[in-house]
């Protein structure tokens, strides 16, 4: 495929799809980063949740140029933003859609996304009342600077020369912020957004697959691997005399005169305070021990809602010996997530998500997860999600949804499972959606699922191809050129899943 030389409106959307999955794929790893300004495990979390709803919030828009679906972008990612990571990242998009305005909606080229990382970078700063270097902004900052000494090159020389900048200074990050330095991490927001530049460079280039899943190896610092974190004593207040509350709501019927007044008073009565959006719409984040006063000052300045608070103490937090790779670790109000599934290569995905697999037919085990709710339970056939519903039959708190390994897959990274989140059954009738599902039995007609794969593939966004144990090799490696030839623009991701049906089935979204 060749080399972008222009961002358009289908290359927004790839990005976007791409960038989505890198982070559901890497949510844990960032998690376990998490130390500043609190230790309570979430950034990664914040990220994917952050990019997912405003995936489907673009979808639903149906935007025709790239003018309007750069606009919808900005205003969907500023309303999902979750966390202070998550409203860093909104201003990421909008300083793209000021860019897009301001060309009068042209495709960006080098110097135009040169630009949109500028406007990023200055915007997000400017959104943060006391910004703190070795964070999510240095990096921000870095990319900027990095598409800038590239000197107006091509779409492809700024992408990288942003993406080198970014890496360098997320490795410099512990050198700058004595807590990352004791924790033995790179800055965790920072990690996220390198991500999402290198899902844009793969876009840029014409490249297929999605982030390499031993990435977290390189957020590491090279003097070793990372020291235990204790939940208390490190961030910006992790220690018991420091804020207990997350608040976070939209703002509007206001201005940035009215805005800037606003993050004064949080100021005075917490810290972390973001606040990004504008002209008359933003997005308000502060660390407080005072939940009402913050409301009241967002009241005083405009028409705060779409609140959000959240009590550190309920927090995850980093425990003994972490680890970037580990699974997440669910807190105490978190529902857990488990998998009846027919073969090692979905178990093993299963685990790697953090949850746990059930082996088809092992009903000691299955009663024992839903016998300890609150659990989700998805399932990789119309067979497995029958025994999960028999054994879930009468209990309370436990959800079973999916019946085919495309849609199970897509579940172990999509969904959220916390209290802010949607209902489960909700999220899971969503994917189901939003997923066409095409499913092949054993023996297995290459032909037959070639002409029907030729029509379904047609505008697909992202791929997922699920390979069961009897495709041959040969067959499988022709349904990913078919995919290649067909979707030469989709993310593409493929997984053997070792089950013995089907034979192969193919997601497209």
């Amino acid at each position: 495929m060749a080399v972008l030389s222009e961002l358009d409106l289908a290359a927004l959307r790839r990005w976007l799809v791409a960038a989505r999955t890198d982070l559901a794929t890497h949510a844990a790893a960032l998690d376990r980063l998490n130390v500043f300004p609190v230790p309570d495990g979430d950034t990664g979390t914040n990220l994917r949740v952050t990019v997912q709803q405003a995936v489907r919030l673009l979808a639903a828009a149906d935007a025709t140029s790239l003018t309007e679906a750069a606009a919808v972008l900005a205003r969907a990612m500023l309303v999902s933003a979750r966390g202070n990571s998550g409203v860093i990242l909104s201003q990421l998009v909008r300083g793209l859609a000021s860019v897009v305005e301001e060309t009068g909606g042209r495709p960006l080229d080098g110097p135009a996304l040169t630009a949109a990382l500028r406007a990023a970078s200055d915007l997000a700063w400017s959104g943060v009342a006391r910004p703190v270097e070795g964070t999510i902004l240095s990096v921000a900052r870095a990319a900027a600077e990095g598409a800038e000494a590239v000197g107006g090159g091509s779409l492809d020389d700024v992408t990288q020369g942003a993406v080198d900048a970014a890496r360098s200074a997320l490795q410099s990050t512990p050198r700058q912020l004595e807590t990352l330095r004791e924790a033995g991490v790179v800055d965790a927001g920072g990690a996220g957004y390198l991500l999402v530049l290198e899902a844009l460079l793969r876009v840029v280039r014409g490249e297929h697959g999605l982030a390499d899943p031993d990435r977290p190896a390189a957020w590491l610092p090279a003097t070793g691997a990372a020291r235990a974190v204790p939940a208390q004593g490190l961030g910006a207040h992790a220690d018991s005399g420091g804020p207990a509350y997350e608040v976070m709501y939209l703002l509007d019927d206001t201005d940035d005169e009215r805005a800037r007044s606003l993050s004064a008073q949080l100021e005075s009565i917490g810290d972390s305070v973001v606040i990004a959006g504008g002209p008359a719409l933003f997005s308000v984040h502060v660390h407080t021990d005072d939940i009402a006063a913050a409301l009241e000052a967002g009241a005083s300045n405009g028409r705060p809602h779409r609140f959000a608070v959240t009590r550190f103490a309920d927090q995850p937090g980093l425990g003994a010996e972490p680890c970037p790779g580990d699974a997440p670790r669910a807190g105490d109000d978190d529902v857990r997530l488990a998998a009846v599934v027919s073969g090692a290569g979905l178990a093993d995905r299963v685990r790697q998500r953090g949850g746990t697999p059930v082996e088809a037919g092992d009903s000691a085990l299955l009663e024992e997860v839903v016998g300890a709710p609150p659990v989700v339970v998805v399932c990789d056939s119309p067979e497995t999600r029958r025994a999960a519903e028999r054994a879930a039959a009468g209990r309370e708190g436990v959800t079973v949804g999916c019946d085919d390994p495309v849609t199970l897959l897509a579940a172990l990274d999509l969904l959220e499972r916390d209290r802010r989140a949607k209902p489960l059954d909700q999220q899971l009738d969503d994917l189901e959606g939003e997923i066409a599902v095409l499913s092949y039995p054993d023996p297995f007609d290459l032909a037959v699922a070639r002409a029907e794969l030729t029509d379904a593939l047609a505008g697909a966004e992202l791929v997922s191809v699920v390979a069961g144990a009897a495709l041959r090799s040969e067959e499988l490696r022709a349904v990913v050129d078919l995919v290649g030839a067909v979707a030469e623009y989709a993310e593409v991701t493929v997984l053997e899943s070792g089950a013995a049906q089907p034979a192969l089935a193919v997601g497209c979204e």
